[in-house]
């Protein structure tokens, strides 16, 4: 995986991709009301695109700290 992660809206969900537009994860969501929402088991658009969000922060983070831990990483060494 390599960053910047980006989130681009697709239809009725949220996609997050990475630096080289390798498809990482899709949250989906419904645009309907809350019973047809329950029914078919998604979240809100708002609640698909937080949940977007957190998931491509919590990556980064992960991939900056693995970076930080091994600072030879992509020098050969």
């Amino acid at each position: 995986m390599k960053t910047p992660l980006k989130i681009g809206r697709y239809g009725e969900s949220f996609n997050i991709r990475d630096a080289n537009d390798t498809s990482i994860c899709t949250v989906f969501f419904d645009k309907g009301n809350d019973s047809e929402r329950a029914i078919r088991k998604r979240m809100s658009e708002e609640e698909a695109e937080a949940l977007a969000k957190r998931i491509a922060r919590m990556l980064t983070d992960e991939e900056n700290a693995k970076r930080a831990a091994s600072p030879d990483e992509g020098t050969g060494g």
